[in-house]
C-alpha cells in the first residue's frame, strides 16, 4: 500500500528505472540513422555534387550524436541521484533533532 502512496504521491520516480531502456532506444535510433546516411546518403540526388559528405555526417552522427545522447541521460540521472541524496540528508536531519528533543 505505501508503494502505491509513493508513486500517487510522486515520492518514487520512475524515470530512472526508465532511463537505461530509453538510452539504449535512442542509442540505436541515433545509430541506424547515421549508418543509413553513411550507406544510402552518398547515392541520393539531392548530395550527388559532393557524396562524401553524407558519409562523414553520419560519421559524425555516429560519434558525436551518440556521445551527447548519452551526456543528456547521465545528466538526467544525476538529477534524479540529487534528488535521492537531499531526501537522505533531510531524512538524518530530521532523525538527528528528533533524537536531540528526546
Amino acid at each position: 500500500m505505501s508503494a502505491i502512496y509513493d508513486f500517487l504521491e510522486f515520492d518514487y520516480f520512475i524515470t530512472r528505472d526508465v532511463m537505461s531502456i530509453v538510452y539504449l532506444f535512442g542509442a540505436l535510433i541515433i545509430s541506424i540513422f547515421s549508418l543509413y546516411s553513411m550507406v544510402v546518403g552518398p547515392s541520393l540526388p539531392s548530395v550527388s555534387d559532393n557524396p562524401g559528405s553524407m558519409f562523414f555526417v553520419g560519421l559524425v552522427l555516429l560519434f558525436v550524436g551518440n556521445l551527447f545522447w548519452r551526456l543528456i541521460c547521465e545528466g538526467i540521472i544525476i538529477l534524479f541521484k540529487i534528488n535521492n541524496s537531499l531526501i537522505s540528508i533531510n531524512d538524518k536531519i530530521k532523525a538527528d533533532c528528533n533524537d536531540k528533543e528526546s
